[in-house]
């Protein structure tokens, strides 16, 4: 089972299960450097960065989709829109057949689902066994690389003047 704390942690409610949550196996990453790097896109104006992934479907090898990098988030979330896209091509995946309830940055209540992305690319390095978080509500599009993500490394470097971040198996 699961336990969801009350405290709020950014935009989200603390998440506290082990089976919804990304460690690091260091054979789930795969690619022949030690690190990479990988650009942030930052938001003219508002400063929001940006980060693309390859989310191979079998329609879609090459399924490139743009997450908001957001510190304050302890998940790694897919927007409604954006999983039901990835589905009709052929996303694999498993349904972990867990619903987590969080409080979004607007304040309502937010049930969601959690799943495992067998394979998902960001630069030069493929990562297997993806826990990632399926928002529900049709209204909820907001794609979120959150901390929750970059779990699944041996370490993770932010460089705000290079703008990018750095990824070590």
């Amino acid at each position: 089972a699961y336990e969801i704390a009350s405290c709020l942690v950014g935009s989200e409610m603390c998440i506290r299960d082990r089976n919804t949550s990304n460690y690091y196996i260091k054979d789930d990453i795969i690619g022949k450097e030690e690190f990479i790097a990988v650009p942030l896109e930052i938001e003219e104006g508002d400063n929001t960065m940006f980060i693309n992934l390859n989310i191979p479907t079998k329609k879609n090898p090459n399924y490139s989709a743009r997450f908001i990098f957001d510190t304050g988030s302890e998940t790694f979330s897919l927007g409604y829109r954006l999983f039901n896209d990835l589905k009709v091509k052929g996303l694999d995946y498993v349904d972990l057949n867990v619903n987590i309830s969080s409080i979004g940055i607007s304040g309502l209540s937010l049930i969601s689902n959690a799943i495992i992305i067998k394979e998902l690319k960001i630069g030069d390095f493929t990562v297997k066994n993806v826990v990632a978080i399926v928002r529900t509500l049709e209204t909820s599009n907001t794609s979120l690389l959150g901390m929750g993500f970059l779990n699944k490394f041996k370490e993770v470097k932010w460089s705000l003047i290079a703008k990018e971040l750095i990824f070590y198996k």
